[in-house]
């Protein structure tokens, strides 16, 4: 039984195209434009018939994704004659974990009881990235869990400065004093 490549496989191999041609930025657009179209039910399931031909499928997509590089396309054919469409949202996220390594950048979430402002956005930006020594790609937004503070995620870390971490860190402590 052959083997599929996984989302990984693709992704480096766009990652790879991409920076040979010097069009890391564009390849990331059009990749996310490709996730964006196939959400489309109509395109998706017109795209997963198998009676019709790969030929208009790609007309479909062309029509679709008017300014996509062409290899994208080609991308796109192989994953719909493969049927792994499916793959497309995974290949987006580690191309862009390829693109942000090799550009030394890493993205951040940041969970807040209310919305931060755009000054609050630029200090943390300015804290986390002389914490990484990296750039930073923030994103923001409300989780009535977190009570007050902020807990931010980056990469595989957490930083908890909400008041319920701090709580919960409270009750841990008063716990191992009882016990």
């Amino acid at each position: 039984m052959a083997r599929h490549p996984t989302a990984k496989r693709y992704a480096l191999a766009a990652f790879q195209i991409a920076r040979e041609s010097g069009h890391l930025e564009s390849w990331a657009k059009d990749l996310g434009a490709a996730q964006q179209a196939i959400q489309d039910p109509t395109l998706r399931a017109y795209l997963e018939l198998p009676k019709v031909t790969i030929e208009r499928k790609l007309d479909s997509l062309r029509t679709a994704l008017p300014d996509a590089n062409p290899l994208l396309l080609n991308l796109m054919a192989l994953l719909t004659t493969r049927r792994s469409l499916g793959l497309l949202p995974r290949i987006v996220d580690e191309y862009e974990s390829l693109m942000d390594a090799h550009l030394n950048r890493e993205r951040a979430e940041v969970a807040a009881a209310i919305p931060l402002e755009r000054q609050q956005r630029e200090r943390l930006t300015q804290q986390l990235r002389q914490l990484l020594g990296k750039e930073v790609i923030l994103t923001s937004r409300v989780d009535a869990e977190v009570l007050g503070g902020l807990v931010a995620r980056v990469g595989d870390r957490m930083i908890d400065g909400s008041a319920r971490g701090r709580l919960l860190a409270l009750r841990k402590s008063l716990a191992e004093v009882r016990g």
